[in-house]
């Protein structure tokens, strides 16, 4: 068996036909008093014809949080709290909705996802710096010896010393992508701030002793 630790760009198409949002960039760094702007483009349908929505959650997997609307009549909505620093705004040569937030500060962090007639961006992370981004000691950990007297082996990639702490740990065996048996977990900031996180990747003992198989663990991260 071979270990190996890639660093990869990846690329998502889609079917003709069914509308995909995909925002850009996917993370964005910047110092308080910055400006950011993040994309939304459509692959289908004209942009000036459909309204869109802007959602903010604090982290992942915190309840959305509704930020404005810009109406295909060019109608701007806000909730009360709003204030008009955040600008959304439309980009017809790439079909796209452009959100901009005006001197950005700490509140403003969190992950903001465009919506338009039902579906939804992957979000873009936005991260207010205090510091410059680190990036992250990748290790990858075979079985133990213990593990392999089990069923299943785990292998263990941990990426640790990163920030900001949006990162990405992928798995792929000869080069195909591996989603099942995977569990990642991720710490609260060390002293320092950084950020560790541990991706497992759980397969037979039996493939893991007798295939002659490639183990790929692949992290992404803003700072690489």
């Amino acid at each position: 068996m071979e270990l190996h630790i890639w660093l990869l760009v990846i690329t998502l198409t889609c079917a003709e036909g069914v509308l995909v949002l995909t925002q850009s960039p996917g993370s964005v760094s910047t110092h308080s008093g910055q400006m950011v702007t993040m994309r939304c483009a459509r692959s289908e349908g004209d942009a000036g014809s459909y309204g869109v929505f802007w959602y903010k959650q604090a982290s992942v997997g915190s309840a959305p949080q509704w930020v404005i609307t810009h109406w295909a009549n060019g109608q701007i909505d806000r909730p009360t709290w709003a204030t008009d620093k955040i600008v959304p705004s439309r980009d017809a040569t790439d079909n796209s909705y452009i959100l901009t937030i005006k001197n950005a500060v700490d509140q403003d962090q969190g992950i903001y996802s465009c919506s338009a007639q039902k579906h939804f961006g992957q979000g873009t992370h936005v991260h207010i710096l205090t510091k410059q981004p680190l990036p992250p000691l990748v290790v990858l950990f075979p079985p133990s010896r213990d593990d392999k007297s089990k069923g299943d082996v785990t292998l263990t990639c941990l990426a640790s010393g990163f920030y900001p702490y949006t990162i990405q740990a992928l798995w792929s065996v000869d080069g195909t992508a591996r989603t099942e048996g995977v569990e990642i977990s991720i710490t609260s900031p060390e002293q320092n701030g950084t950020y560790t996180i541990s991706s497992y990747l759980r397969v037979p003992a039996s493939k893991w002793e007798s295939d002659k198989q490639t183990y790929t663990c692949t992290v992404q991260h803003e700072s690489l």
